[in-house]
């Protein structure tokens, strides 16, 4: 296969909506092939024109990009709480008759595949916050006040008075007598 300018923009495309290693979160090499209808050696040498590196570059960035933001949003509606509304609808079989318009009888009667709605339901679901998501956005987003940080400065109360000396021994005036008699 060919690589030519708009085989390139296919393929940017692709890597915004998917990414491509060695991004963390993107597509693997081999689904980006699969996808593009192309085999691993075939990529290899596009690898080598720098239209199609710089092109790929940039839709890894912009994948990068968006799926940050959306993680960010979800994150942020999920440490939130949010509200859901879920629809079904019933759908009946749809006949069709058709009639010959000379005789006004009827030529066929068939079902469509795209039926008629009869009923539309509607149900609201409530996720309340997620206290962990919620310390995470304000870990992130308020380090200032939320940080989890230890406190490890030390304090010391030091008094400036000299604390009484504690002298260890016997005093003078319980000194054994022998050894008064000797001092004199």
């Amino acid at each position: 296969m060919k690589l030519n300018a708009a085989k390139i923009q296919e393929c940017a495309a692709w890597v915004e909506k998917n990414g491509l290693y060695p991004q963390p979160c993107g597509a693997s090499v081999k689904m980006f092939c699969e996808a593009m209808g192309i085999s691993f050696p075939t990529y290899q040498r596009w690898e080598q024109n720098v239209n199609f590196v710089s092109a790929l570059s940039r839709a890894r960035e912009v994948f990068r990009q968006t799926s940050v933001r959306e993680v960010s949003n979800a994150l942020i509606k999920a440490a939130k709480g949010v509200d859901f509304t879920k629809t079904k609808a019933e759908y009946h079989a749809q006949v069709v008759k058709e009639y010959d318009p000379k005789t006004g009888k009827k030529v066929k009667e068939y079902t469509t595949d795209k039926g008629v709605k009869v009923k539309e339901y509607r149900e609201t679901f409530y996720y309340p916050p997620d206290v962990a998501a919620a310390k995470y956005v304000l870990n992130n987003m308020d380090p200032e006040h939320w940080k989890e940080k230890q406190d490890t400065s030390v304090s010391l109360d030091v008094n400036t008075e000299q604390p009484p000396v504690i002298v260890f021994g016997t005093p003078e005036s319980q000194e054994p007598d022998e050894t008064k008699e000797e001092q004199q």
